[in-house]
């Protein structure tokens, strides 16, 4: 039933001109908000899992190698950024008081 809802808003959001994925959010947040939101999550969880599985693989499968050179070094400078912000942030230098 749940998913005949999503499928439903899908559609519904399609014939009113906007994306079926706004139609199958905004459904998901109903049913989110519903009673029942925690029986439809665990009925379909295995569902959920098959997807999540779908969506890596095609993510990987869109990756392009080439790319990686072009991004190596802005992401290592943003990781030593990053990681020097976050030592500072947990180990501050403390201040002596004569």
């Amino acid at each position: 039933m749940a998913i005949a809802w999503c499928l439903g808003f899908a559609e519904l959001a399609a014939s009113a001109g906007l994306s079926t994925e706004i139609g199958a959010f905004i459904a998901g947040v109903t049913l989110a908000r519903s009673p029942i939101a925690q029986f439809i999550g665990e009925s379909l969880k295995p569902l959920r899992d098959f997807f999540l599985i779908i969506f890596f693989f095609s993510l990987g499968a869109s990756f392009d190698l080439r790319m990686l050179s072009s991004v190596f070094v802005p992401a290592i400078l943003l990781t030593f950024i990053v990681s020097s912000y976050i030592i500072v942030q947990r180990y501050p230098t403390p201040i002596a008081i004569n």
